[in-house]
């Protein structure tokens, strides 16, 4: 949603703020674009006010140099206002790396457990799928992981993917291979019994 904030007067412009920041956002960082419209609006007004204030300082025969603006309580309310901002973003921004050091350890934990499952060869390959399909749901849910980690992450999880759907794949060749030896066996067995009955 687009404010045009140029239109505020300085007061109006802090009342927004302290209005954002009352909101409860579900995320500080998505105030952004609004309070940095804000802010920019704000010093803009009051620099052309303190450049007026001081072209008349001058006007009446004061140098430029020792013009002081007056303290503004409104500039001070909104540093406190942009400060809280801050801290809170910071905050947001500390758990958010916080979830995704915890997703990474998960995600790793996850790979373990597939490379776990490829390298277990006492259990039967059928009792593997479900398992793969469970760990693979639990990969999905996890959610996102420190941006330097993704690349080779996501190259460790497709390799023990492709892995498992090879291994699946042999598995499978090997159990059709199986059932054409023992038909053949059992139609051996059938010929030689009906020769023997005959």
């Amino acid at each position: 949603e687009y404010e045009d904030f140029g239109n505020m007067t300085e007061g109006e412009l802090v009342e927004k703020a302290k209005d954002l920041m009352k909101s409860n956002p579900e995320s500080y960082t998505s105030l952004r674009g609004k309070m940095d419209a804000i802010k920019y609006n704000f010093y803009k007004k009051l620099r052309a006010k303190n450049d007026e204030l001081k072209q008349r300082f001058v006007d009446e025969g004061g140098l430029p140099e020792d013009f002081k603006p007056a303290e503004n309580p409104l500039d001070t309310e909104l540093k406190a206002i942009l400060q809280n901002y801050k801290e809170k973003r910071a905050a947001e921004f500390q758990r958010a790396e916080a979830e995704k050091l915890n997703n990474l350890g998960e995600k790793k934990r996850i790979l373990e457990d597939l490379k776990g499952l490829l390298e277990n060869t006492e259990e039967d390959f059928g009792k593997k799928v479900p398992q793969f399909q469970k760990l693979q749901q639990e990969w999905k849910s996890v959610g996102a992981v420190p941006q330097s980690e993704v690349n080779a992450l996501w190259s460790a999880y497709q390799l023990c993917v492709e892995n498992f759907y090879d291994n699946l794949k042999i598995n499978n060749e090997l159990r059709d291979y199986d059932f054409r030896k023992n038909l053949e066996q059992k139609v051996a067995l059938c010929e030689q019994a009906e020769a023997l009955s005959s």
